[in-house]
């Protein structure tokens, strides 16, 4: 082994009692030889040194240097794991019964020894995969040195910033972010502008900054995921189809780097992804003369397209890794990234910015005529026809029927209207991500269901808009109702207020008036949203804003009611208040229970059902909606497979007691409620248990919550019954019965009850409590006398 000094640097590190020139102190835990040598170098035993000072200070240079060996050394092992962890995942998987390559199924005999040597596979990865980590992390601890300074890497970027302020200023902190990731961003940008100037073909030359940058992003989010409770073969899953787009993302959101350090060849592809509005802005400021702005342009345009990426990275892991755990926040971690990233582009863009600055002096240096604005757009020269997107056939979404708000027929007033129709565009709102799912669902050829992920993104965007365009008219309308001064389509005079910070800087100056054109109101519904979408009608809601647009600079504005227009309070100015109307509409609206169902009307009987009746035989006859929903209920809770088995209970005792119970139900729900819950005897001939079932389905088809906890607790669901035993027979065959579930909480509560009495009985604690009530009352109460009572007499007597 060949010892070659590094150079030293002017600062010294301590080390221990030591002090070592900086440049050798990654000598210092290197073999004898090193040692040998440095010592004789600088003249001081170096034998017995083993730990790093972490607090001594290094100089900005070598701390920034480090940080750009660290993070390469980071990215080289992290792309290696991703060859021993999550590609052995995906690539040795194991294969399900019917599953195999291509589509065609393995036998079984063959699949079982593919999963095992498959698995084999895995496991010899894996090792290699944490003889990889190892090593790694011991070369991480030998090398202290290279750790950046606690005060840089204990906090992230945001929290450094907040505590010392002063940061933000120090050139050497720049430094270490934008060294941080580096690494990457050479790697990934150089292979992309190389094979770019070689092949001359940008669909290329991305496809192998996509393969550079893959190895990377997936393991992340492979880790990531694993971290958050997935199993490998989930994460391996996940990471294989979400991996590639990060990395897509990574090298798409490079392309105005690329294009601003000489690729000519991404220019198309960056112009084919801009629109139309941003071009005309973009050629605005290009046009300008000066070279400041021209480099001034593509330092911002670097800045946002790189802050977008990373974002855009950040969001699409997080939405991944929250399929397996529900408390990551899609948007974690943004702010942090956010000014990170535009941190660490800085390099990229000053040199973007620099190549911009000389492109435009070799144009003056070559006396050639500035470009005309046609000449610079960033537009393709090829007109392409725009067709117009075409409108994905909808579906339009109804309410629940029980639950739509109807107004009486002689009501006409503009403004009870409106509130129903917010009502109904609510709850559509609240069901579009069903309703979409819905439609984009499909059921395959083995029977399982299958969703159209992409249908779905189009279903739900053309439903969102549908649902926002719906309540934002019926806003208007209602606001419109309430006789307000300002209409929407009016131009209005707006007189901005200093805040007391603003009049602090500026002083108590008045800001120029603004002229704005209303576009639309928003009513603050927020408290009154699950009431909306339950009943079709809100609690309470008030009137939030207008919103309009500045006529001169076509910004968004927003007009609350302490807002000073056209010289009056805008709260002021409307006519009606949204809460007295409100009062108005709740006062002809009855909320529906749950419970609350309309009973078919009672019909007479026609001649044939007479004759039948008569006969003793049952007529054919229509079966009423409510018979028919209960029947297809029955049939789909499996009412009779559950009876046919019990000996009491033939297909002919099945039949005569539905007929029977159902005639019930039509004629008289309440009564058939009361004899389910043991508030009434039941009827000669009924049987409790099927009548407890068949009430129970009926509790279920009509989301009746209270029916269902009455009947838990039904002296008919009692096992000690006769009823009971027979449904205690039938909680075997249907163990997800809603009564069977909540009569075993109460076992349970009666099981934690029994432990807290401590061997006494309820009778015995009952007894205790009433023996102890009846002593203080006794105590506390004065004895009325004859004299007392005939006081009281007198005193009501007229």
């Amino acid at each position: 082994m060949v010892y070659i000094p590094l150079t030293p640097l002017k600062e010294e590190t301590k080390i221990k009692n030591s002090l070592i020139p900086e440049g050798y102190i990654s000598l210092s835990n290197q073999p004898k030889e090193y040692t040998d040598a440095l010592q004789t170098k600088i003249g001081q035993d170096i034998s017995n040194i083993s730990d790093f000072d972490e607090n001594a200070q290094e100089s900005d240079i070598k701390d920034i240097w480090d940080a750009f060996h660290l993070g390469a050394r980071n990215i080289l092992h992290k792309s290696k794991q991703f060859f021993l962890s999550a590609l052995p995942e995906m690539v040795f998987k194991n294969y399900e019964p019917g599953e195999g390559p291509l589509g065609l199924p393995y036998s079984e005999d063959a699949r079982k020894k593919i999963n095992e040597r498959n698995e084999k596979l895995r496991k010899s990865f894996k090792e290699a995969y944490n003889k990889s980590d190892k090593q790694y992390k011991e070369w991480v601890s030998s090398n202290p040195q290279l750790q950046p300074r606690k005060e840089w890497a204990e906090r992230g970027v945001l929290e450094n910033i907040k505590e010392n302020p002063k940061i933000f200023t120090d050139p050497a902190y720049w430094g270490f972010i934008a060294a941080e990731s580096a690494a990457f961003s050479v790697g990934v940008i150089g292979t992309t502008l190389t094979v770019g100037a070689i092949t001359k073909n940008p669909i290329l030359a991305i496809g192998a900054g996509i393969a550079v940058a893959t190895p990377l992003q997936t393991q992340d989010l492979f880790e990531d995921l694993v971290a958050n409770g997935a199993t490998e073969e989930q994460a391996a899953e996940l990471s294989s189809y979400i991996g590639p787009v990060i990395a897509s993302v990574e090298v798409a959101g490079d392309l105005p780097i690329l294009k601003s350090l000489g690729g000519k060849v991404f220019s198309n592809i960056l112009s084919r992804n801009i629109k139309k509005e941003a071009a005309k802005q973009v050629v605005k400021e290009l046009t300008k003369k000066g070279l400041l702005k021209a480099g001034a342009i593509t330092f911002t345009k670097i800045e946002v397209a790189e802050t977008i990426e990373e974002n855009l990275q950040l969001i699409i892991q997080n939405a991944t890794v929250k399929t397996v755990n529900e408390n990551r926040g899609i948007l974690e971690g943004v702010p942090e990234t956010t000014l990170r990233t535009l941190i660490a582009t800085v390099p990229f863009a000053l040199t973007g910015g620099g190549s911009a600055i000389r492109q435009e002096a070799r144009v003056e240096d070559s006396k050639i005529e500035e470009p005309s604005v046609e000449e610079v757009s960033i537009e393709p020269k090829v007109e392409v026809e725009e067709k117009p997107e075409e409108a994905v056939d909808v579906p339009k979404v109804k309410p629940e029927e029980k639950f739509e708000v109807k107004l009486p027929e002689e009501v006409k007033s503009k403004s009870l209207i409106a509130i129903s129709e917010m009502g109904r565009a609510d709850i559509q709102l609240g069901k579009v991500l069903e309703e979409a799912t819905r439609l984009a669902t499909r059921i395959d050829r083995a029977g399982i269901k299958r969703i159209d992920g992409v249908k779905r993104l189009e279903l739900e965007k053309e439903l969102l808009k549908k649902a926002n365009k719906e309540l934002d008219l019926a806003q208007n309308k209602f606001y419109h109702s309430l006789d307000p001064k300002f209409k929407i389509g009016d131009i209005i005079d707006y007189q901005p207020k200093r805040s007391p910070e603003e009049i602090k800087v500026f002083g108590d100056e008045k800001i120029p008036i603004e002229r704005i054109e209303i576009t639309g109101v928003e009513f603050d519904m927020q408290k009154s949203a699950d009431q909306m979408r339950r009943t079709g009608f809100p609690a309470s809601f008030r009137f939030e804003n207008l919103i309009g647009k500045n006529i001169k600079t076509g910004d968004e504005a927003r007009l609350y009611p302490s807002y000073i227009i056209n010289g009056e309070v805008l709260g002021e100015t409307i006519g009606k208040k949204p809460e007295e109307v409100l009062k108005e509409f709740i006062a002809l609206q009855k909320a529906p229970k749950i419970s609350e169902v309309k009973p078919e009307p009672k019909k007479k009987p026609t001649p044939s059902e007479e004759v039948a009746k008569k006969k003793g035989t049952e007529p054919k006859k229509k079966v009423s909606k409510v018979a028919r929903s209960i029947k297809a209920k029955a049939e789909e809770k499996g009412i009779v497979d559950a009876f046919k088995d019990l000996a009491e209970f033939t297909p002919v005792v099945i039949k005569e007691q539905t007929a029977k119970i159902q005639k019930i139900i039509d004629e008289d729900i309440e009564k058939a409620k009361r004899m389910a819950i043991g508030e009434q005897p039941l009827e000669e001939g009924i049987k409790g248990a099927l009548l407890v079932k068949m009430v129970e389905d009926y509790a279920m088809d009509n989301k009746d919550g209270e029916l269902i906890l009455a009947l838990a607790n039904s002296p008919l669901v009692a096992e000690t019954s006769v009823a009971g035993q027979t449904l205690r027979l039938i909680a075997e065959r249907i163990p997800d019965s809603a009564t069977a579930k909540i009569k075993e909480v109460e076992k349970e509560r009666k099981k934690v009850a029994k432990k807290k009495l401590k061997g006494k009985t309820v009778k015995q604690v009952k007894a205790e409590i009433k023996q102890d009530l009846k002593g203080k009352l006794e105590k506390d109460s004065k004895k009325i006398s004859k004299f007392s009572w005939q006081a009281l007499i007198n005193e009501v007597t007229c």
